[in-house]
């Protein structure tokens, strides 16, 4: 989902930081479904705005390294990638890192 396609779902323009959050639990947190979750995150920032969002950031991340480890290539990733005071840009290079790696 693009930035502008999100702002188009909720009505408004998004920070750019806030964007990457939201597109990394797209991506990531498990409830958020396959069919239906664009629309899902939009509902989710229009009711509640990013504090929901860092509440699912754990859950999201814990669901990533689920992935990889399944997948079984976390092995090739160093050890201080995972940092858990990420900036947004960070977040959203890993997020892009991750999908590329897992070929999504």
């Amino acid at each position: 989902m693009t930035k502008q396609e999100f702002e188009k779902k909720v009505g408004y323009e998004v920070t750019p930081e806030a964007y990457n959050l939201v597109e990394y639990i797209y991506a990531w947190y498990p409830g958020i479904s396959a069919r239906g979750g664009k629309q899902e995150v939009a509902y989710l920032y229009k009711a509640f705005g990013t504090p929901i969002f860092f509440d699912m950031k754990p859950r999201a991340e814990e669901n990533m390294w689920a992935v990889l480890e399944e997948s079984k290539h976390k092995a090739s990733f160093p050890s201080d990638w995972k940092d858990e005071n990420m900036t947004s840009e960070s977040l959203a290079e890993q997020n892009a890192e991750m999908q590329d790696y897992l070929g999504r």
